[in-house]
């Protein structure tokens, strides 16, 4: 099954419904019939989060996000937000590797989400 890569800083201050949209689907093909095929990572790739995210690898689908000198900050100053970017491609088969600094503060919970087009993890 084809999955998506999720970086995201998502704050468990949120009710329990906002938290569980933190991530979405563009088409479900359990829904829907004519889903653009996945465009799939064909090699092997190191991403390095250090400069801008290339968006022909990355879409950031919420804000906000920094780079750093240890790579990218995602920054939550109110509750509710929740930044995130998602990958444009899709991961086939394989391992997945992360380097990620949890985020400092209470109720913040930092994570990587490896999920298909049907929301299934």
């Amino acid at each position: 099954m084809a999955t998506r890569m999720f970086l995201a800083a998502l704050t468990a201050l949120a009710a329990v419904q906002q938290a569980a949209g933190q991530t979405f689907t563009d088409c479900n093909p359990m829904e829907k019939d004519d889903c653009p095929v996945n465009p799939a990572l064909g090699s092997s790739v190191s991403l390095d989060m250090s400069e801008k995210a290339n968006p022909k690898v990355w879409n950031m689908t919420a804000g906000p996000m920094k780079y750093g000198q240890n790579g990218a900050e995602f920054t939550i100053r109110e509750r509710g937000q929740s930044p995130t970017i998602k990958s444009q491609f899709y991961i086939m088969w394989g391992s997945v590797s992360v380097m990620m600094q949890a985020a400092k503060g209470q109720g913040i919970i930092s994570s990587i989400v490896l999920q298909s087009e049907t929301l299934d993890g």
